[in-house]
């Protein structure tokens, strides 16, 4: 037992004086192993969205935190203020890739005044990582001086592209194509829309009574047809009655305008009269009727 004692004390450590004090040793402080060919902790990743044939696309970046952050002791090193002063700095980056945020951005994102702001800005700009520092400041002569990453923690990634893919480009419709589409789903045959004239202008017979959502949204569908804005449509609908919006819109044909959806929509705000081709039209019915009314002459017979 006593044999073997040694030998086991020396294997395990558990019994071995200088074993004992060896652990009870302080750890040895990590040496920085940040350096120009290590990994650096920061890297801004370049994308290109929705990238066309043409090459035109919209920019994009994002940050991405690398293990040597971790690896290299560089937390450890940096004190919790000026690490939360880092991570509200690198808050700022752009679609283009830049880091560029002014005193009072920082001082806006850490909820604290500008003087406090200045401050926190240069403790971190005093501390240096390997005898470099890690934040700069950047003078501009249009805006506000500002704070960037150093090139020595970041990395970037400049030809990272994505590409989303594309849909087919839609057809432009010329005028004639439009008008005809229009006709062909929205449009009424002449003899009826002129015999609902007649009912709503010269008899004075009230319209059929329609489910008012169900107006609105035929409405609406025949305004868009004619070629009138969403946006004007609504502004039609609060400003205006349907009744007054379907009246413009069942003499908009005989008004034989140039820009229908420009004039139709003047012709709701002000009000426009029947078109006159429909006025002489009623006027000569009227006369005629008229003369139908009025006593013969001639003597019947006996």
């Amino acid at each position: 037992m006593c044999a073997g004692a040694p030998e086991h004390a020396a294997g395990g450590g558990l019994t071995d004086s200088k074993a004992m004090q060896d652990i009870s040793l302080p750890i040895p402080p990590i040496e920085p192993t940040l350096d120009h060919h290590a990994e650096r902790p920061f890297v801004i990743v370049h994308e290109q969205l929705e990238r066309k044939p043409n090459g035109a696309f919209r920019p994009s970046a994002s940050l991405k935190l690398m293990p040597d952050l971790r690896t290299s002791g560089f937390l450890r090193a940096l004190p919790a203020a000026e690490l939360k002063t880092l991570i509200c700095l690198l808050t700022f980056l752009s679609p283009n890739g830049e880091i560029l945020p002014s005193l009072p951005d920082i001082a806006q994102g850490l909820n604290i005044s500008e003087r406090e702001a200045h401050d926190r800005m240069e403790h971190l700009l005093a501390f240096t990582w390997q005898g470099r520092p890690i934040v700069m400041y950047v003078a501009r002569e249009t805006a506000l001086p500002a704070y960037t990453l150093c090139p020595d923690v970041l990395t970037r990634h400049e030809h990272a592209v994505y590409n989303a893919p594309t849909e087919p480009p839609l057809k432009v419709a010329n005028r004639e194509e439009v008008i005809a589409l229009s006709r062909e789903k929205y449009s009424r045959p002449r003899t009826l829309v002129e015999e609902q004239i007649e009912q709503q202008f010269h008899r004075g017979e009230p319209p059929p009574v329609i489910d008012e959502d169900d107006l609105h949204a035929d409405l609406r569908r025949r305004l868009l047809a004619v070629g009138v804005a969403n946006e004007q449509v609504n502004i039609l609908f609060q400003h205006y009655s349907p009744e007054t919006i379907s009246q413009q819109l069942e003499w908009l044909p005989h008004r034989h305008a140039n820009a229908p959806a420009r004039y139709l929509v003047a012709a709701i705000q002000n009000s426009y009269q029947a078109p006159l081709s429909l006025r002489h039209r009623h006027a000569a019915s009227e006369e005629e009727m008229a003369t139908a009314d009025q006593p013969s002459d001639s003597i019947p017979p006996s």
